[in-house]
């Protein structure tokens, strides 16, 4: 990268301003879309987020208040209510939201030295990394639905994730368009059961068995769970500048192959590139900038198959 992309990506207004942007993304998803089901109506929640977006765009325009405690003080308490607001359903990012919050408002009192602040977000925000990666290795470990391949095979054969390379898939591997018939197997047997079906009743739907699918699927397991742990080892324990280059490789190449095939949960790789690039040196920022951006094409440029995706479910709910 050239030197003028580095020092611009190390700027702090740069990477707190990728931080408000990240609350916009918050309060879109949790207020707006999750508790309202995306209608413009005049509700509490729906002005939570308008007043959070305004606020965002008023602090990007006079970023010397990126630089104040108070302008944290005041996600804090919109991040705090984006997660109170879905209780008890609330998503692990909105807890991992307040978290860093709790973190700026505490890094914005205790240090005045903005050189000093960079060097200990840096660090808290590498242990941060560290314990995502460790909590979901943990979980995935544990769960045998995952490590049996159940999970990944349920979710490409119901095209809820990677349904971008669906035709392709059909065309080319599968033979047959499984998320197709899984909605229309669902339906069929609803409509059959009609009016007889009591409350609590367990519905057998047939999927069809695709056996290349499968160990494709278990593919999947293990390269998630190596990718994941590399991750993990690597900024818990690779602090060698000269080896650098490995973790930001690696981190890189995570948000690259997981939110390159399920862009329906892009808030989190966002997340994740912030992460990455308050922890990354000057040579390394400009890298998440870019995969900010990316992230963020991806998840527009299917926006309208995520939105036909929940469409289609919701009318066989």
């Amino acid at each position: 990268m050239g030197e003028r992309a580095e020092a611009w990506a190390s700027s702090a207004k740069v990477q707190l301003g990728l931080m408000a942007v990240l609350h916009v993304n918050l309060g879109l998803w949790s207020l707006f879309i999750e508790a309202e089901g995306a209608r413009p109506e005049m509700t509490l929640r729906n002005l939570v987020f308008v007043l959070g977006a305004a606020f965002t765009a008023w602090v990007l325009v006079r970023h010397h208040r990126l630089l104040r405690r108070a302008t944290w003080v005041a996600y804090l308490a919109f991040s705090s209510f984006c997660l109170l607001s879905t209780l008890p359903y609330s998503s692990n990012l909105y807890f991992l939201w307040v978290f860093i919050d709790v973190f700026m408002v505490a890094l914005f009192s205790a240090v005045s030295s903005p050189p000093r602040r960079q060097q200990v977000m840096a660090g808290a925000f590498r242990g941060l990394i560290v314990t995502i990666f460790t909590v979901a290795l943990l979980q995935k470990l544990i769960t045998p639905t995952f490590m049996d391949g159940s999970f990944y095979y349920q979710a490409f054969s119901s095209g809820f994730f990677g349904f971008q390379l669906g035709p392709f898939a059909e065309r080319w591997l599968l033979q047959e368009g499984l998320a197709e018939h899984a909605l229309r197997s669902a339906t069929e047997e609803l409509v059959a059961i009609g009016p007889h079906a009591a409350v609590g009743d367990t519905v057998p739907v047939s999927i069809l068995q695709s056996p290349f699918l499968l160990q494709v699927a278990r593919s999947m397991v293990w390269s998630t769970i190596v990718v994941e742990g590399t991750c993990l080892l690597l900024f818990a324990f690779n602090r060698r500048e000269e080896l650098e280059h490995l973790n930001h490789l690696a981190f890189l190449a995570f948000l690259a192959g997981t939110y390159s095939i399920v862009p329906i949960i892009y808030d989190w790789g966002l997340t994740f590139a912030m992460l990455g690039l308050a922890t990354a040196s000057r040579r390394w920022k400009p890298y998440y900038l870019l995969a900010a951006l990316a992230l963020l094409a991806n998840a527009l440029l299917f926006a309208g198959a995520t939105a036909e995706l929940f469409r289609r479910y919701e009318s066989i709910l």
